[in-house]
């Protein structure tokens, strides 16, 4: 998983790319084997099954699923990955499913804010090397998989191919669809700029569904109660148990004290 300050520089990729012409490169430069989808159909369930209120976790992915999990992406100390919990450790505060990061690290709320020991989460980039590993056991369509990318992404916009490409629009963001074999996951976020991470990922036979929100430092999967189970309890991420209905956002977490600013 990048660095904090790796993902702040490969999101600010519109200079870069409009230094060349506007032109035709994105099959080159996309992993082997990843195309721009040319239909929309693959994903119109995901339009009609999450449809619920913008700030709940049922607007990032369907509401068809058994179970859900939230998967905390880690904050940093120096280069090492740091667990909530063992944050919440530091500063006696409470895990629970709904934690916000600024309240367990103590902190005043606020994207900009950083703990005094190290860096807070990375947003909008999940741990999808685990994922990845994890969920490939509870799905029978490894050969193909469809993925969405936010298109406010700066750099897309250089490339024409993009223009007419399907969107899968959801209540807060649209996505541009790409297809590809199920290795590709991993691989689409290490193509180099101005490709990041999929914020949507999912197999032919949609046994299950990843979604990591671009402001969130949380990535949300649904799935079967045994796959869910085995993110849950998996020692190569942090997850809790989630809900469709759950909200979003620090206000969420209110069970541990905001932090006023200047106290820390």
């Amino acid at each position: 998983m990048n660095r904090p300050e790796e993902v702040r520089t490969a999101r600010s990729l519109s200079s870069a790319s409009s230094a060349g012409s506007r032109g035709s490169w994105v099959a080159a430069a996309l992993p082997k084997g990843v195309e721009v989808a040319n239909d929309i159909g693959p994903a119109t369930w995901i339009e009609l099954s999450a449809s619920r209120h913008p700030w709940t976790v049922g607007a990032l992915l369907p509401d068809t699923f058994a179970a859900y999990a939230r998967v905390f992406h880690p904050a940093y100390q120096g280069d090492s990955p740091v667990r909530w919990s063992t944050v919440a450790s530091w500063t006696d505060r409470q895990v629970h499913p709904l934690m916000a990061f600024e309240r367990i690290a103590a902190i005043p709320d606020g994207p900009k804010n950083m703990p005094a020991w190290g860096s807070r989460p990375v947003t909008g980039e999940g741990p999808i090397s685990a994922l990845v590993t994890i969920l490939r056991s509870f799905t029978s369509s490894t050969e193909r998989c469809s993925m969405g990318l936010w298109d406010g992404f700066g750099g897309l916009d250089m490339m024409r191919e993009l223009d007419a490409a399907p969107r899968i629009r959801l209540p807060q963001r649209s996505f541009i669809l790409f297809s590809g074999p199920f290795d590709a996951i991993d691989a689409f976020g290490r193509a180099g700029p101005p490709w990041l991470p999929p914020n949507l990922w999912w197999p032919d036979d949609r046994a299950w569904f990843v979604s990591t929100d671009i402001d969130l430092a949380s990535t949300y999967v649904g799935g079967s109660r045994v796959c869910i189970d085995a993110i849950l309890s998996a020692e190569e991420v942090e997850a809790l148990p989630a809900s469709v209905d759950d909200p979003l956002g620090v206000a969420a977490d209110t069970i541990n004290p905001s932090t006023a600013s200047g106290s820390t």
